[in-house]
């Protein structure tokens, strides 16, 4: 883990001997191995530490001081099969397993003793990747000779810890030795060759090299420590630059914005799929580490932006030169770092826009700008020392790719933010147990199942679908994870408590009805407003057709729901449960205000497709309506009344209209439903008055019949 007070990943031999028994090779290799490793600890920027007398009370304490980064354990000395024997003192695998098992970048450890196999498979099944050690006693001598073959090839190659290991067999192989390190009676047979070879590794993670132990937070500015908040998980909300002390699992993507940061071309185009992150990585990651390097960053997210005003002026106060040169240029020689984010959201509704070269009138305007600014036709003119990052939605990125590059001769790099791999889910998970600061803060402990790791179990079920939304599944995880343990005493998590939440659901349909459930339970009004279908169609009228979260504010809510009384006590209960967020909106007078939205995007679609299929008596009605509305816009005038609601119909509307937005403020709505009303209605009349007329012909056929029939009878 790497935080604010991380330290370099820490490299450490050591030396034990024994006086009445000493090896006397133990202090060559030692020595041979320090020449060999420090220089490359220099050169990848690791620490490195030797013990050349080791007390088991200094190795306890130096281990629980460096869990966090030590990264290679090298031992050298006598051993047997469930203790190390040091200078003063003895570590047993029973505990010194549980004491590795804490140490999260821990890679290799080498035991070069005697009859080591035990301690490989315990430190194995407590999660270290990698584990070299013997089945048999060896030779002093052959010891020494062994573990510097390995090193060789493992650092100054840069072979992978496999290769290495093999190299070094081979280099071996044929060598014996006389003195053992062990301190058990063995009668060992002399003899040149061996049958089979005293050493042996087990690894989960044999490609790993020593290089690979550079963590990329090793390579950024150190973040400013703040006051971290009481809730370190975010649910759906997207994580502030508030919150960087709390966000993980992005560190190289941060080193790879750096290293674009600093080419010559003024645009960074960043994209990434929905529900990858794009938002929290760009506020809590990568923002606070530009500032940490002493950088000026401004934000932007465009849906916060008024889209009826000119956007170049939002942006840089003018759309004069020389006012957005002041505003854009830097004057140290790193850039201004501008970012726009969202800025998908500047395609939506483009039938209800000017377009210019295929793309909105105001992105013509921004790009166009920006191309005189940076490329000025007056060569004399200075450009600007800064940079700009826009961000958005994999879908929309081809095409601003090409309007910047084709039509706007803007200069570009692009950067694909991924999805979280395996590794960087393990980080976020453990994150809060393992980093001093917040262990200190939050007091959360992890218990890892037998012969695994929880964070590891967690990132194998979230990567089983890939195209599932990692970043907020894992977020929701985790906070449901840390409300179940928050008011106890100790706090701990473990198998057990996630596989319960996991029998609940893990994907964010699952979480949607879940947090449906929960108001309904809580709430008086709560089954009504979930069986009717009003829940989801609020949440639906918070989304755009591109399945993308939509902002509206109280006026357009009260509109939509005006005849729903509890209307507001839903909304606030809508975000209680983490669906609805606030966000902050300016005015065109300035005045900050603050509008309704859902709380991700990766929940809109799931909401219009919960929307589509529903078949609660909100949507069916609202389904109908929109149906009809379509049919009546696109109908000639003297065809509409072929097209009116019957009485049927008419009835299933009403059932729903608890369901679903008030369609009285619905100009085509309430028009269509009245004269289709006015239809019926007639239609009962003329059904009515055409009964009672063939009620009325019947009784005279009956009485004309009667007549004559008495007619007859009285003749006769």
């Amino acid at each position: 883990m790497h935080r604010a007070n991380s330290k370099k990943p820490l490299i450490v031999l050591i030396a034990a001997n024994d006086q009445d028994a000493y090896l006397s090779q133990i202090p060559i290799e030692i020595k041979r191995l320090e020449k060999q490793l420090e220089p490359l600890c220099e050169k990848l920027d690791y620490t490195f530490k030797s013990f050349s007398y080791t007390k088991i009370v200094d190795f306890i304490d130096f281990l629980n001081r460096n869990k966090q980064n030590l990264l290679m354990l090298h031992f050298a000395g006598h051993a047997s099969s469930d203790v190390l024997h040091l200078d003063e003192g003895e570590a047993h695998i029973s505990g010194l397993s549980k004491k590795l098992a804490a140490c999260t970048q821990l890679q290799i450890v080498f035991l070069n003793g005697c009859n080591t196999a035990k301690q490989v498979h315990m430190f194995s099944e407590v999660g270290v990747p990698t584990i070299i050690g013997t089945n048999a006693p060896i030779d002093d001598h052959v010891a020494g000779r062994f573990s510097n073959c390995f090193y060789k090839a493992l650092g100054q190659q840069g072979l992978s810890a496999s290769e290495a290991f093999s190299q070094a067999v081979e280099d071996i192989e044929a060598e014996t030795g006389k003195t053992y390190r062990s301190f058990r009676s063995i009668k060992v047979r002399r003899k040149k060759f061996q049958s089979k070879f005293e050493w042996f590794v087990k690894t989960t993670n044999p490609k790993w090299t020593l290089a690979d132990g550079s963590h990329p937070c090793n390579q950024l500015p150190t973040l400013t420590c703040g006051e971290l908040p009481t809730q370190p998980f975010k649910n759906l909300y997207y994580y502030r630059e508030q919150d960087a002390e709390l966000f993980f699992g992005r560190c190289q993507d941060i080193v790879d914005l750096f290293a674009l940061i600093k080419k010559p071309e003024p645009i960074i185009l960043l994209h990434g799929g929905t529900g990858v992150g794009k938002s929290s990585f760009l506020q809590a990651g990568l923002m606070p580490r530009i500032k940490s390097n002493g950088q000026q960053v401004r934000y932007f997210r465009y849906n916060e932006l008024v889209n009826k005003k000119d956007l170049v002026i939002q942006l840089f106060g003018s759309q004069q030169r020389d006012v957005i040169f002041q505003q854009l240029h830097s004057k140290t020689d790193d850039p201004t770092v501008w970012i726009i984010d969202q800025l998908e959201e500047i395609f939506f509704d483009q039938s209800q826009k000017k377009l210019v070269n295929n793309i909105p009138e105001e992105l013509h305007q921004l790009l166009s700008t920006l191309n005189s600014i940076f490329y000025p036709s007056d060569s004399s003119l200075q450009r600007p020392n800064a940079k700009l990052i826009f961000s958005l939605r994999t879908e929309w990125y081809g095409q601003l790719h090409d309007a910047c590059g084709n039509s706007y001769a803007l200069n570009h790099q692009d950067y694909l933010l991924k999805i979280l791999n395996k590794q960087s889910i393990m980080e976020v998970v453990e994150s809060l147990s393992q980093v001093d600061s917040l262990k200190t803060r939050y007091q959360l402990d992890i218990i890892n199942p037998e012969g695994g790791r929880l964070a590891e179990k967690i990132a194998n079920d979230l990567l089983e679908d890939e195209q599932s939304h990692i970043a907020p599944i894992l977020q929701i995880t985790l906070y449901k994870l840390w409300k179940k343990v928050e008011n106890k005493t100790q706090r701990q998590w473990n198998l057990a408590t996630y596989l319960e939440l996991k029998k609940q659901g893990l994907l964010l349909a699952d979480y949607l009805e879940q947090q449906f459930n929960a108001t309904a339970e809580k709430e008086t009004w709560g089954k009504e407003a979930k069986n009717s279908g009003l829940m989801l169609d609020i949440l639906f009228n918070h989304t755009t057709g591109k399945g993308t979260a939509k902002t509206l504010n109280k006026k357009e809510y009260d509109e939509l729901y005006n005849h729903i009384s509890y209307r507001q006590e839903l909304l606030e209960s809508l975000k209680d449960h983490h669906l609805i967020i606030e966000i902050p909106f300016i005015d065109q007078e300035n005045n900050k205000q603050f509008h309704n939205r859902i709380a991700h995007d990766s929940i809109a679609k799931i909401i219009r497709e919960k929307f589509n299929t529903s078949q609660l008596s909100g949507q069916k009605a609202r389904r109908i309506l929109n149906e009809k509305k379509t049919i009546w816009e696109n109908t000639d005038r003297s065809e509409q009344k072929k097209i009116l609601f019957d009485h049927y119909t008419l009835k299933l509307i009403k059932k729903g209209s608890r369901g679903t937005s008030d369609w009285q403020k619905n100009k085509t709505e309430s028009f269509i439903i009245n004269k289709s009303k006015y239809k019926n209605i007639r239609s009962k009349s003329f059904l009515y008055t055409s009964s009672l007329l063939m009620i009325l012909l019947v009784l005279l056929f009956v009485a004309i019949a009667y007549e004559i029939e008495y007619d007859e009878k009285k003749i006769e």
